[in-house]
């Protein structure tokens, strides 16, 4: 039977049979881990290698998202974990390391995948919960990314399903009222992320913009690296958008903006002619 377990979460603890049937046999484990070393590790382990890899252009936002801010689901071979682990349990790990490092002389298992879930903050109910990215790296598994998110939506569905009149009642957060935590680059936008998540529900979630981000919070580290608030130079641009928009009846301009490099972004524009 798969064993799954959540590192350093006691209220996550160890989590057996949780996917009814969605994962089958005993090939593969699921760890998710908020461990800083190994959420720091998200793409250090194995052959997995992103822009948030030691030398990449956005390692920086690892160490951001370490800082307390993030889980990671790695997915291993249970036959490795369980002749890595002899006769302990993985909770006798939880200030271990596990994943081996062969820089640092560490010993341990390799990670074949790995889904980054993010962390959101509803600013109306001073609640915080979890979302799994759509983008996995390593080896490609369905079967491992849809099971994180539904793994991740029935440890946090109590926070958005009540029970009105004998009826459960999903209640979807404000896009407007989050922020993201954590690095500040992403894979996934928040919009698709949310939908996703909250489409576990049984119900199909489109109300938000599959393209569009929410606040996101910038972490004192990328501060001190020197890293620019995307979120306040698109707020900027919003408010020229507007300014134009109302200004001129027969004329739309729109603006977005990218990051790239830690200290620079790109802002594209358009613009459109309405002839009367």
């Amino acid at each position: 039977k798969q064993t799954l377990y959540a590192k350093e979460q006691s209220e996550w603890a160890k989590i057996e049979d949780m996917f009814n049937g969605t994962f089958t046999g005993d090939t593969e484990t699921m760890i998710i881990s908020r461990h800083p070393v190994d959420v720091l590790r998200m793409s250090d382990i194995g052959t997995i290698r992103s822009c948030h890899s030691e030398t990449g252009e956005y390692s920086y936002c690892a160490v951001a998202e370490s800082l307390g801010n993030g889980l990671i689901a790695y997915l291993v071979n249970t036959n490795e974990l369980e002749r890595f682990l002899g006769d302990d349990s993985l909770g006798d790990y939880d200030d271990k390391e596990i994943f081996y490092d062969k820089q640092r002389d560490i010993e341990g298992i390799i990670a074949h995948s790995r889904v980054r879930l993010r962390k959101f903050y509803d600013q109306d109910t001073g609640e915080y919960f979890t979302a799994p990215e759509q983008r996995l790296y390593g080896v490609q598994s369905n079967t491992f990314r849809d099971s994180v998110r539904e793994w991740s939506w029935d440890r946090q569905q109590d926070q958005f399903v009540k029970r009105v009149d004998g009826k459960k009642t999903l209640s979807l957060p404000d896009f407007d009222n989050l922020q993201r935590m954590g690095g500040s680059y992403e894979d996934t936008r928040d919009g698709e992320t949310l939908n996703r998540f909250f489409s576990q529900s049984g119900k199909k979630i489109d109300v938000y913009r599959n393209y569009a981000n929410v606040e996101k919070v910038l972490d004192p580290f990328e501060e001190e690296q020197g890293a620019v608030n995307v979120d306040q130079v698109q707020v900027q641009l919003d408010q020229i958008n507007d300014q134009y928009n109302n200004l001129l009846p027969n004329v739309g301009v729109h603006g977005e903006v990218e990051q790239f490099d830690l200290d620079r972004v790109t802002i594209y524009g358009s613009a459109g002619f309405t002839f009367v």
